[in-house]
């Protein structure tokens, strides 16, 4: 296993995770490039790591960290099948499955939640379906989930501190499956033996509902006042992520 999220389950001998980056496709590029491997010389693996980035980064949008740009500036070249993929990331059965999921999204005003249930289809689509859904205005965070042969992926996209992405993740598949990411992106499977043991009889929404009613908290803000500045709201991670300091005003 090769990953940049934090691990959600115990590390392997063969798991190699490192979340100081922000793409895959730049850890195995390093790696690659550490064996003596010309990755530039490979068109189709240079397009393939630079659309990985691409995804991960929002569409270069949220790139800052310094392996990650080294990537993208080494392999950069004008590549027509990576401009290719970046426009034609869904088919016309993906445009009308995305479709169908967000006209029939639950959400919960309370918890300021949204649900959405998507036909089969891939991972990348439910992004896209998680993308689109975090943007209604009075969503929280959007959980999307498709079922697979194994049980069901989720995709998870946060707009808000009141609740982190992979906390979310992690706390819906814990017990159940593996979940994880970063703040405002992630994802994680639901194993379908565990819920059918655990959950007997329940609907996969009823599920995720419960889990994100039973673990819903709303973080404390502490006001920091100092004379002649504007307050200061610190907001304490749960796990082990740096302090996070925001200026409101």
């Amino acid at each position: 296993m090769i990953d940049h999220h934090m691990p959600s389950m115990k590390k392997t001998e063969n798991a190699f995770i490192d979340y100081s980056y922000q793409s895959c496709s730049t850890i195995v590029w390093e790696l690659l490039k550490e064996e003596g491997y010309d990755v530039k010389a490979n068109e189709k693996l240079s397009i393939a790591f630079l659309y990985g980035l691409y995804t991960d980064t929002s569409s270069y949008v949220d790139l800052y960290k310094k392996h990650d740009i080294a990537m993208r500036d080494e392999l950069s070249k004008d590549y027509p099948e990576l401009e290719r993929l970046k426009k034609s990331s869904m088919s016309l059965e993906d445009l009308m499955i995305a479709g169908e999921a967000l006209y029939h999204a639950y959400f919960d005003k309370e918890k300021q939640y949204l649900l959405i249930s998507a036909m089969h289809c891939e991972q990348s689509v439910l992004g896209i379906i998680g993308d689109m859904a975090i943007k209604v205005d009075v969503a929280k965070v959007s959980i999307a989930y498709t079922d697979i042969d194994s049980g069901y992926q989720v995709s998870i996209r946060s707009a808000d501190r009141e609740y982190l992405a992979n906390e979310v993740a992690e706390k819906l598949c814990d017990g159940i499956g593996s979940g994880g990411g970063h703040i405002d992106k992630a994802g994680g499977v639901i194993s379908r033996d565990c819920i059918c043991e655990s959950y007997a009889g329940w609907e996969i929404a009823d599920i995720i509902k419960e889990r994100i009613g039973k673990n819903h908290e709303i973080k404390k803000e502490t006001v920091v006042y100092k004379k002649g500045s504007k307050p200061l709201f610190l907001s304490i991670m749960m796990l082990e992520f740096p302090v996070l300091i925001e200026f409101y005003g």
